[in-house]
């Protein structure tokens, strides 16, 4: 199967809604900022580097529940794939080790795990289908554990695109923001920065989280009727 992922085109604005007032922004920025996990990632060094001076980055996920009751934190292959440590933090929590779980190469995507018992994080709901399009109002937060800002804007144009088109082209530094919609549900995950066209981000959309994670069962054919009298 070939999967896809999505290329966002989008800006961000930190002014108010023109669709929600100051009271409904505050409600939203605090429900979002809830629903999202810090991620913080040592980089392995490069050789001849000090690993004591090798600058450490961050990143959001956000908490899904797996087939089988699995809690896994999804977050961007660029975010960890260099990674020698890895901690994550839920909001109001404390920042814990994590290991890389599983991944999908095809949607560029890894789930993290934590292995202590009494760590929790708040499931985040998917968006339905028709929520990424091209008009659609999207919301993130960022530094939501001290000083939590609210963004919003309208996706202004989006495609689906071939993976390795895509991946062999993208430079950028990492970045990964959960994108919500107004009810607090994940529309996409942004993945990176697709560099060469300012704004536009590679993503995978909360529909093909939900298609390759979540599938359908097909129900099994039924057997025609015996015509044995």
């Amino acid at each position: 199967m070939s999967w896809f992922l999505s290329s966002l085109l989008l800006t961000l604005w930190a002014a108010p809604s023109p669709l929600l007032d100051y009271h409904q922004m505050e409600e939203l920025k605090g429900k979002i900022g809830n629903l999202i996990v810090s991620v913080e990632v040592a980089p392995k060094p490069l050789p001849g580097m000090n690993p004591d001076y090798v600058p450490k980055r961050f990143g959001q996920g956000v908490c899904l529940q797996l087939p089988g009751g699995k809690k896994r934190i999804l977050v961007s292959q660029f975010l960890v794939e260099d990674a020698s440590s890895l901690r994550v933090r839920a909001h109001g929590g404390k920042w814990v080790k994590a290991e890389m779980d599983s991944h999908s190469k095809g949607l560029a995507v890894i789930f993290l795990r934590v292995d202590e018992e009494d760590w929790s994080c708040p499931l985040v709901s998917l968006a339905p289908p028709e929520m990424i399009r091209e008009k659609a109002l999207v919301f993130s937060v960022d530094n939501p554990e001290e000083q939590p800002n609210i963004f919003w804007g309208f996706v202004e144009s989006f495609a689906e695109t071939p993976v390795n088109e895509f991946l062999l082209s993208t430079t950028g530094l990492p970045l990964s923001y959960p994108l919500f919609d107004s009810q607090g549900r994940l529309v996409a995950l942004n993945l990176r920065v697709y560099a060469d066209r300012p704004n536009v981000y590679l993503a995978v959309s909360a529909d093909q989280l939900r298609k390759a994670f979540f599938p359908k069962k097909t129900p099994a054919p039924k057997s025609p009727a015996s015509t044995t009298p």
